[in-house]
């Protein structure tokens, strides 16, 4: 891949889809993967019925780019409009999310489920960001996954709440792959998280993704070399409004502290 001064952001498993390839300037591949979002999850009462809306990162959106700004539009038809402002840096993407409801029911607790990964696996091409996964471990999603469930995340992968930086993981002391399924869904900790974060190989560098808003944060599982916040966008959309959030999906060279300090001068979540 030929290097380029400024960000690219690549749409390699659809040419019109929200799961993208983030190369930062000056690189020649990717630093990071996020999907916008995976799925996004609402409540409609007074039936207290759960409605999930997924795979809308392969939705197929209407998309413009500048140097500055690559922007989305994506539908739902019935159910929703998502629109995604993505703002070009130097180490990141800064994220204003917007959801209309297009449906005639009132959605509650609305949250998305928002992923970020560090390799994309299996893809085309495929690729690993090698200073959190080692070049010893090859381009296959398995194995890159059980180094991330069982040696990055058990003491790495933290949330940032309003206690401060807690683990995520939920089998730290003993994170073996053969004992749990490839895919579970659990929160932890309980209590809202505004970030999540998880250090290089070298401890030098944090990948992280961080909101404005509450989120829950999800624990890792061994099937993917990712992590996954659900940042609460409304606890009411009407028919026809919107309400939109922001957020910030990067690197950031330093420790926790540091990168505490510009999640909230930047994002200023009420925490």
């Amino acid at each position: 891949m030929q290097v380029d001064s400024k960000m690219k952001i690549l749409q390699s498993e659809s040419p019109d889809g929200a799961d993208l390839d983030v190369v930062l300037p000056g690189a020649s591949s990717p630093a990071f993967r996020i999907l916008l979002p995976e799925e996004i999850q609402c409540t409609l009462l007074p039936e207290d019925i759960s409605l999930k809306i997924g795979g809308l990162h392969r939705l197929p959106g209407v998309w413009r780019r500048t140097e500055q700004k690559t922007t989305g539009t994506m539908t739902k038809p019935g159910l929703l409009e998502l629109s995604i402002e993505l703002e070009h840096g130097d180490s990141g993407v800064g994220i204003r999310m917007e959801v209309k409801n297009l449906s005639p029911w009132t959605l509650h607790h609305v949250e998305a489920d928002v992923c970020a990964n560090i390799n994309h696996l299996p893809g085309t091409p495929a690729w690993c960001n090698r200073r959190f996964i080692p070049d010893s471990i090859p381009l296959v999603r398995n194995e890159q996954a059980k180094f991330w469930f069982e040696q990055v995340t058990p003491e790495g992968l933290k949330a940032f709440t309003s206690q401060g930086w807690e683990s995520m993981h939920l089998f730290k002391d003993n994170p073996d792959t053969r004992r749990v399924p490839s895919y579970f869904f659990i929160d932890n900790p309980s209590r809202p998280a505004y970030a999540c974060a998880v250090p290089s190989l070298d401890g030098k560098t944090l990948f992280y993704q961080a909101w404005n808003t509450g989120c829950r944060a999800q624990a890792p599982f061994p099937g993917n070399a990712c992590m996954h916040l659900h940042p609460r966008i409304a606890d009411t959309i009407e028919p026809g409004g919107t309400a939109s959030i922001r957020g910030r999906i990067g690197l950031f060279d330093g420790g926790l502290d540091g990168l505490q300090r510009k999640i909230i001068a930047e994002l200023r979540p009420e925490t």
